[in-house]
């Protein structure tokens, strides 16, 4: 039979402390602290659809990356790095998932004085799920606290409550300040249409 794609499972991985947010989103290479991926393709996946998810123990999808590269991304002072793009190349390839949740996307040529990086997940069981085209493969992996910190499981969890509010909330301004930008852009076409013709006045 024709050969199939192979998800490997993660050695249990300390996740090490280093706290706050990067400008950079982590490009998947050779990582100051992640959880190493390995995954076997029979051929090169180039122009097939790849996808890395990294869900919880509830089967929420806190990381997602894939295999195809943003083409209208442009660098701006201040604004986030490209996003990481997965390897596909035939045989075995090594990915690194650096512990955080998926990025918070710029706001176009704004600065913005901090980081783009979603926020890091607390030590426990998380699921890896690789889909190339419609097959799927899943694994989990066990992240072990940092044998130097002594937080108690509860204060994991109220971290995390905090750090999922807070890269909400960042979205949420985000999100609203580039729809608004959308909507401007639109109004502003429309005007562009309509000046000029008769009858339109009260419109504009």
């Amino acid at each position: 039979g024709s050969e199939k794609m192979k998800l490997f499972t993660p050695k249990p991985t300390i996740k090490a402390n280093f706290g706050g947010r990067s400008r950079e989103t982590f490009n998947g290479k050779n990582p100051p602290n992640g959880v190493l991926i390995d995954y076997y393709l029979p051929e090169s996946m180039d122009s097939s659809m790849v996808k890395l998810e990294i869900l919880d123990m509830m089967d929420k999808v806190v990381r997602t990356y894939d295999n195809k590269k943003d083409k209208k991304f442009k660098r701006y002072e201040g604004g986030p790095g490209p996003k990481a793009v997965l390897p596909t190349k035939k045989g075995v390839n090594r990915f690194a998932w650096d512990f955080k949740r998926n990025a918070i996307p710029g706001v176009p040529n704004v600065f913005v004085n901090g980081g783009y990086s979603g926020s890091s997940v607390a030590p426990g069981t998380y699921k890896i799920r690789l889909t190339v085209d419609d097959a799927s493969e899943t694994t989990e992996v066990a992240l072990l606290q940092d044998p130097r910190l002594t937080d108690t499981q509860k204060e994991f969890t109220d971290q995390q409550i905090l750090l999922t509010q807070i890269d909400d909330n960042l979205l949420d301004i985000h999100d609203s300040v580039n729809k608004m930008r959308g909507v401007k852009k639109q109004i502003n076409s429309l005007q562009n249409t309509l000046e000029g013709q008769e009858g339109v006045d009260s419109l504009i």
